[in-house]
């Protein structure tokens, strides 16, 4: 009997440990969708179970001060200088920034490395997932995105066959993934217009397409575009937008979408055409080759 519990103790043991090894050794993410923006469980710094926002719109990882000192505390970062009224601003709302590090946080088996913005109270834990190394092979290191199965993994490219996937050529990959393409649009009254230049791959952005103001705004009113409100998920609005009958970048193509035109902008971006969200590519595959900085696409 004694022999007994003792094997079934060790059993335990061995089970709880290699869950906590699974969590901490993970490459492969389930996502769930809410709202139109992308989530999933991991562990961050070996703390399991954690509910984080996977993004690639954004430059760095964003936390607020509760999770960061929960989460971060047992690592070392260098503290950066920032301003007193420093902020995160977005078209919805603006977080003040608390507090800025740099410094390296693991997530399952991942490592992040860079800037983490440490914010006022805030919903979710943002992480850049095309800012993700692979630390266990460093050979795995395309980032597949499946919108069939809402899922990414990180693999080796003999994973994934290219061949017959497009692709847009990246031109800049940090902080965030820009890649150069064409957007044709056009109304239902007749009116068109195309823009030849950068976008953003924006797994944050819950619509199709966000276009900038800067660099859209004075072609789409010269080409006689109707503008409309545009309203977040809680039907606030936060702008203005149009409505497109036809919508085309690279070869995907959407027919009958609205398009929102966005305020914010990160210092980098005065040139940029667009964010482009995950909905464009929905039911699709779309993987990311950070070496050979390629975004491919079915």
């Amino acid at each position: 009997m004694k022999s007994l519990i003792t094997n079934i103790i060790f059993s335990f043991l061995l089970l709880t440990q290699s869950a906590d090894f699974v969590a901490n050794a993970q490459t492969s993410f389930v996502l769930t969708k809410e709202e139109g923006h992308y989530f999933t469980e991991t562990a961050i710094n070996g703390s399991p179970n954690i509910r984080i926002m996977v993004e690639t719109g954004v430059p760095a990882v964003i936390i607020d001060e509760e999770n960061f000192y929960k989460l971060c505390s047992s690592i070392q970062l260098e503290e950066l200088a920032t301003a007193n009224d420093a902020s995160l601003d977005s078209d919805e709302r603006s977080l003040r920034i608390k507090k800025l590090f740099r410094g390296e946080v693991t997530i399952g088996n991942l490592r992040y490395k860079g800037l983490i913005y440490v914010v006022e109270a805030h919903n979710h834990i943002v992480v850049p997932f095309h800012r993700l190394i692979n630390a266990l092979d460093s050979t795995a290191n395309l980032i597949r995105f499946n919108f069939k199965t809402n899922c990414i993994d990180f693999v080796k490219s003999q994973m994934v066959n290219l061949t017959d996937m497009h692709f847009f050529p990246i031109v800049q990959y940090e902080p965030m993934p820009i890649f150069e393409s064409i957007l044709e649009l056009s109304d239902t009254d007749g009116h068109s217009a195309d823009f030849k230049g950068k976008f953003v791959f924006d797994l944050g952005n819950a619509s199709h397409l966000f276009m900038c103001r800067k660099s859209t705004l004075p072609i789409l009113k010269r080409n006689k575009f109707k503008f409309h409100p545009s309203m977040d998920a809680s039907g606030n609005i936060i702008g203005v937008g149009i409505f497109a009958g036809f919508c085309k970048i690279g070869s995907r193509k959407k027919n009958g979408i609205s398009i929102g035109i966005t305020k914010r902008s990160w210092d980098f971006e005065n040139d940029i055409i667009g964010y482009v969200g995950p909905s464009f590519f929905n039911k699709s595959i779309l993987v990311i080759d950070p070496e050979q900085k390629m975004i491919y696409y079915k």
